[in-house]
């Protein structure tokens, strides 16, 4: 639900545009003072091969696997992560597991019922039988948009290989992820700010199964600024920064900090509160992108005055190598805020 002069409206999947598909879609965010120069970076500064774990792994390995405790398999880290520098396109090979780790900023965190937190951490892994494809497929063609794209998750169930599987960032940061059984899927949500490190590496843990996986998560760098800052007003002034069909421009920085940019604005008409739809892109890490006016009109036009929640958020794509199977993990790592505006021409 979202807040709109002084109405409850019920919005539903109201941000799976930041989803890689693991779960149905929720509002993910995070304060203003996750980064340290302003009020828009981290302010530690970390090597170049330190970055958060970038998918939500699904644990999907039959049960010898998940009791194999062969250092020789299990223990095995892979330090040649691909960090997918070309906007996170996946080598050759299937993929065995995602690990999704997302850390929001919402500026208006009353604007749902019921309210959420200013800032959400939160990170999924699931891992499953080896697929064709990747957790990405829904997105749209790097440097191109679309509209109401459908997030469809690689693997509907994961493996069990343990209770808990757990993202490590040197040895004073660990995010603990829980099984959830009815998918078998890693999960972690409401965690301190603290456990997210900018343009850091996390390495993959699971005592119970033995697997130790080196280089598994890789987190992208923050912001020093995003405009139109107006999109980031607090609730007094929610819904109020316009948004014009015909230049919704936005630019970020520093840019190349990360493998790509998704722009998502989800629309809703002003009047009855009702869902009209998404535009959704996908873009380099440039500094700025224009989205094209075309979106706002096709194939069903929205108009003056509709409602808008913008969520910008800067992605690191990784593979390496599934100690469970063989196959891929990806993982993606997110960071970005969640905004409102309006539509105008």
């Amino acid at each position: 639900m979202f807040k709109a002069n002084n109405l409850w409206v019920i919005i539903p999947a109201l941000v799976g545009c930041v989803g890689v598909g693991l779960e149905d879609p929720v509002i993910d965010t995070g304060p203003e003072d996750w980064q340290g120069n302003g009020d828009w970076r981290d302010d530690a500064v970390f090597d170049d091969a330190e970055s958060d774990v970038d998918a939500d792994s699904d644990s999907d390995a039959d049960s010898d696997a998940d009791s194999d405790t062969d250092s020789d398999a299990d223990s095995d880290t892979d330090a040649d992560a691909d960090s997918g520098g070309d906007g996170g396109a996946a080598p050759e090979g299937a993929i065995g597991a995602l690990i999704d780790v997302l850390y929001n900023v919402n500026a208006c965190p009353e604007c749902t019922d019921p309210p959420v937190s200013q800032v959400e951490l939160s990170a999924n892994a699931r891992f499953h039988a080896p697929a064709s494809g990747s957790w990405l497929d829904w997105m749209p063609p790097m440097g191109t948009c679309g509209r109401d794209p459908v997030r469809t998750p690689l693997a509907s169930a994961g493996i069990n290989l343990g209770s808990w599987a757990y993202l490590n960032q040197g040895s004073t940061t660990s995010i603990g992820m829980g099984l959830d059984t009815a998918t078998n899927t890693y999960k972690a949500s409401g965690l301190d700010m603290s456990q997210w490190v900018s343009s850091a590496s996390y390495s993959l843990s699971i005592p119970e199964s033995g697997h130790e996986l080196a280089g598994a998560l890789m987190t992208p760098g923050g912001f020093d600024d995003l405009q139109p800052i107006a999109i980031l007003n607090p609730m007094a002034t929610a819904f109020r920064a316009p948004i014009s069909a015909e230049a919704a421009t936005f630019t970020w920085a520093p840019p190349g900090v990360g493998d790509g940019i998704s722009i998502s604005i989800l629309v809703f008409d002003g009047t009855s509160y009702a869902a009209l739809g998404e535009v959704h892109c996908w873009v380099a890490d440039t500094g700025s992108f224009t989205i094209p006016a075309s979106l706002f009109y096709s194939p069903t036009p929205f108009t003056a005055d509709d409602l808008l929640f913008i969520l910008i958020h800067r992605y690191k794509v990784t593979y390496s190598t599934n100690p469970v199977d063989g196959s891929l993990i990806e993982a993606v790592a997110k960071m970005g805020a969640t905004g409102t505006g309006r539509l105008f021409p």
